[in-house]
């Protein structure tokens, strides 16, 4: 089967222009061959296909994310629906027959996540869709959700604190694990991390990007059962907890405070 050409935002890559890219390098660049392969699968073969680092990056971010929902799916939730499997297989089939549409393909993927079933057989679905695509869907989400599972809490120069009050040990042993990971730059995985607690309702403040960042003022529609309150130019809120640790001190301990250790 003839596939059409991978081209540069200048032209078609080839040899002679020096502009070659081979599985090896991608690897040697720290990229997985499979996302590469995602990347490749969003175009009709037909198609020539544009190919720029950038390209590739936002590819290699919605497969990591595309695992990620895929992991946090219940392999033990359901009994598995033959019936519903069997009609999700007709319509892949359907993408495939049509000239081999793998972009139709990759877009059943994410149907079949949204699919009114079980997590056991959307599991089903996906794996006979993968079967054809070979983007290692099960294998590697299987082992994202290991990891999950697995992580403990590690060491950290933060602490997570839950809005709600309510700790989850869990949840903040995969807070640290991700922040761990960004620190390391292994970004995918931190990405994985993220969506993977982002399909559980639960999502981290990324606004902190230096340790004296801190909240000013919290609005009233942060906890709408907070108890004081006050007016101020930004609405009914309190302030945050730096403000009001430092009017404590203030009040008790003077503007000047000398400590000795």
């Amino acid at each position: 089967m003839h596939v059409a050409h991978l081209n540069t935002p200048d032209g078609k890559m080839s040899k002679s222009k020096g502009e070659f890219l081979t599985v090896s390098l991608l690897q040697e660049k720290g990229y997985d061959p499979l996302a590469y392969r995602f990347f490749c699968l969003q175009s009709h073969y037909r198609k020539s296909l544009v190919f720029t680092w950038e390209n590739l990056d936002n590819a290699v971010g919605a497969y990591n994310k595309l695992l990620a929902k895929i992991a946090a799916l219940d392999p033990e939730d359901g009994e598995l629906d033959e019936t519903v499997r069997a009609e999700y297989r007709e319509k892949f089939k359907a993408a495939m027959d049509n000239d081999l549409n793998t972009s139709m393909g990759v877009t059943f993927i994410y149907d079949a996540l949204k699919a009114k079933t079980n997590g056991k057989t959307k599991l089903a679905i996906i794996g006979d869709a993968d079967s054809v695509l070979s983007l290692g869907l099960i294998e590697k989400s299987a082992a994202l959700r290991r990891r999950n599972a697995a992580v403990q809490p590690a060491k950290a120069e933060f602490t997570v604190i839950p809005e709600d009050g309510e700790e989850d040990e869990g949840i903040k042993a995969r807070l640290i694990a991700r922040m761990e990971a960004k620190k390391a730059k292994n970004f995918g995985e931190a990405d994985a991390i993220r969506e993977a607690l982002k399909s559980e309702g639960v999502e981290a403040d990324e606004n902190k990007r230096n340790r004296n960042d801190f909240a000013l003022w919290f609005t009233k529609s942060k906890f709408e059962d907070q108890a004081l309150k006050w007016d101020s130019p930004w609405g009914v809120g309190y302030p945050g907890w730096h403000i009001e640790c430092s009017c404590i001190s203030m009040k008790h301990l003077g503007e000047d405070i000398d400590i000795h250790c």
